[in-house]
């Protein structure tokens, strides 16, 4: 309970001083498929449809991301896998990841789409809040290197999605 008041809060003070935010859910996954898995709450075959029929299909709404953090509307193949994705500027730091331009759904590999948290903490449940759940592979944690390696390019794949916005 402590944990879901404090992001309640912080999301609140994200809506009041900003108007939309960006929650994300960091997690680590032991896959085989050694990729950057972002889980937006569509499962992989939602994203195995081709762009039209995952926009005709799926409404943003349904799903952690609602409106890009612009609040114009856009569609949703291109706010999870589009040039300007989370995804892409995750693969133009130098990690392969899925959804994505390169990797648009995860080809019957096992994937984590999202959970519990990110449908409370995100426009899933109706919050100003895009939301992503991260879940880095075993090989970008295994040494203190590659999570530095790692956490910098997070970051930089974030500021380039915020400024891009899908």
């Amino acid at each position: 309970n402590e944990f879901h008041t404090f992001i309640d809060s912080a999301e609140q003070r994200v809506q009041r001083e900003f108007g939309r935010g960006l929650y994300i859910d960091l997690h680590g996954h032991r896959h085989e498929w050694q990729v950057v898995e972002l889980g937006y709450l569509l499962v992989g075959s939602q994203l195995k449809q081709g762009d039209a029929e995952l926009d005709s299909l799926v409404q943003p709404s349904a799903t952690s991301v609602g409106l890009p953090l612009s609040g114009k509307p856009a569609r949703l193949s291109q706010l999870v896998r589009g040039p300007r994705s989370f995804g892409a500027a995750l693969e133009q730091e130098g990690f392969a990841t899925v959804p994505s331009p390169a990797h648009p759904h995860p080809d019957g590999q096992p994937y984590f789409s999202g959970g519990y948290n990110l449908e409370q903490h995100s426009a899933f449940s109706g919050k100003l809040m895009v939301g992503v759940q991260v879940e880095a592979p075993t090989s970008l944690r295994e040494n203190d290197a590659q999570r530095k390696t790692f956490a910098r390019a997070l970051v930089n794949g974030v500021l380039a999605f915020i400024k891009d916005d899908g």
